[in-house]
């Protein structure tokens, strides 16, 4: 188990364990809980914020509300045209989510931008669901994967699918959420955490830019070493920012960097 190879504790649970830590769990005989405490999650609205004001302070110009129309590389130096103004660097670094396939659409990157759906849920007790008192949880008993955090930020219990969106385009996705997926969330709840399977309070529509494995890209440019790219992060990648950050800022400026990028090359998928 990855968990073991890395040293990280964790424990088997089977259903009265849980029962015992975290009663607002339903399961049946046989099914097994992996356990581990060192769980958590992050406020991605203030990560976004502080990594912003972190990167000002140190010299940077941040640009909001401007596209970034076409990525030349074939000059000496990459140049960035946006709709207004031209941009030219020794390194330029593409991490442009749902939207790198289009802008680098010279390298048919293996990417497929799909649409997901989040829904918080009104639970019979908040005070059941506050981070003291209810785990993160990923669930792959439903033939899906399906996870949850205690309240935070918003009211009501957030609950979601990994994967299995539909496939869309970035500029014309549908933005409004389906009852449907809702109450399918929903039907989940009731039968795993019925306390938490009350209305749905608030639902939102999101991307993913995924990989057909579904783990990252980070890689150079095939044809240009000073284009640096960053992408097809799966729904998984935001807790990594700060490592990817740090590797692509070697990346740009030592032209290579000190962590192990091998298994997230593009040439994995020309095998």
């Amino acid at each position: 188990m990855s968990l073991d190879a890395a040293g990280v504790e964790s424990e088997w649970w089977d259903q009265r364990q849980l029962a015992d830590r975290f009663p607002q769990f339903r399961i049946g005989e046989g099914v097994e809980v992996l356990w581990q405490k060192d769980t958590g999650f992050l406020y991605a609205s203030a990560c976004v914020l502080i990594y912003l004001q972190l990167a000002e302070a140190h010299g940077a110009e941040v640009r909001e509300d401007t596209s970034v129309i076409e990525i030349n590389w074939q000059e000496t130096y990459p140049e960035v045209i946006t709709n207004g103004e031209r941009f030219q660097g020794k390194k330029v670094i593409v991490t442009a989510g749902a939207w790198t396939g289009q802008i680098l659409s010279d390298l048919n990157l293996p990417l497929t931008v799909t649409r997901q759906q989040v829904v918080y849920y009104r639970p019979t007790d908040a005070n059941l669901f506050q981070r003291d008192r209810f785990p993160i949880f990923l669930d792959v008993t439903w033939n899906e994967v399906l996870y949850g955090f205690p309240v935070f930020g918003r009211e009501g219990v957030k609950i979601a699918r990994h994967g299995m969106g539909q496939p869309v385009s970035p500029d014309t996705y549908n933005r409004t959420p389906d009852p449907a997926y809702i109450e399918h969330i929903r039907s989940f709840l009731r039968e795993r955490i019925p306390d938490a399977a009350g209305e749905a309070l608030f639902a939102q529509v999101c991307l993913y830019t995924e990989t057909p494995d579904e783990d990252f890209i980070i890689d150079t440019h095939p044809d240009c070493t000073n284009l640096v790219l960053a992408t097809g992060f799966s729904g998984h990648g935001f807790k990594f920012a700060s490592l990817v950050g740090r590797i692509l800022s070697e990346m740009a400026l030592e032209d290579t960097t000190g962590f192990d990028i091998s298994p997230f090359q593009l040439t994995r998928f020309e095998k």
